[in-house]
C-alpha cells in the first residue's frame, strides 16, 4: 500500500469495535471543548467525567493547562468565573486517537483564541498547541469511555489590541 508510511487506516483490517471506539472518543473530545466554549458546565463536566467516581475509585479527572490545573471540579469553578471577563474559543483539528485495550490516548492540535479586556482596552489572543487526553473504557457503563486528563502543552501565542 502506497500510504501505509502515513499511518493511513485500511478500512478492511480496522474491527468494526475499533471504528466505533475511534469515533467515540473523538467526538467526546470535541464535546467536551465545544461545551466548554459555550458555557454548558454541567455537560463539560459530564463530558470529562461521565460519571463521578463511586465506591472509593481512584480515578478522577486530571487538568493541566495554564492558568488551570487540578480536578475537574476545580476546572468548571474556575472556568465559571472567567466568564464575563474574557470570552474563549476552541479550534481542534485533527484529532489522532490510539487505543490500548481499555485504555487510549487522544492528541489533537489546534488553538484557541481568547477576548479580554484590561484597562479598558480590548486584546486578542491566540494559543497554538497540542491537546492530550487520556481515555479508560468503563466496563459498567455499556462500554462507554470516560475523559480521566487533559493536557494542553504550548506551541506559540501571538496577542494583539482589537
Amino acid at each position: 500500500m502506497a500510504f501505509k508510511n502515513l499511518g493511513l487506516i485500511d478500512r478492511h483490517q480496522m474491527s468494526t469495535r475499533n471504528f466505533q471506539d475511534d469515533f467515540q472518543l473523538r467526538s467526546l473530545v470535541l464535546r467536551e471543548r465545544y461545551l466548554k466554549d459555550t458555557q454548558q458546565w454541567e455537560g463539560s463536566e459530564t463530558a470529562i467525567t461521565q460519571t463521578r467516581p463511586r465506591h472509593g475509585s481512584k480515578l478522577h479527572a486530571d487538568q493541566r493547562i495554564p492558568r488551570i490545573a487540578g480536578e475537574i471540579d476545580e476546572f468548571v469553578e474556575r472556568s465559571i468565573d472567567m466568564t464575563g471577563r474574557i470570552s474563549l474559543t476552541h479550534s481542534i483539528q485533527p484529532v489522532d486517537v490510539k487505543i490500548n485495550n481499555d485504555r487510549a490516548l487522544i492528541v489533537s492540535y489546534g488553538h484557541i483564541t481568547l477576548r479580554f479586556t484590561e484597562q479598558d482596552q480590548e486584546y486578542d489572543m491566540i494559543s497554538w498547541g497540542w491537546w492530550i487526553h487520556r481515555a479508560v473504557r468503563l466496563e459498567s457503563r455499556q462500554q462507554s469511555w470516560l475523559l480521566t486528563a487533559m493536557r494542553f502543552i504550548y506551541n506559540r501565542g501571538h496577542a494583539q489590541l482589537e
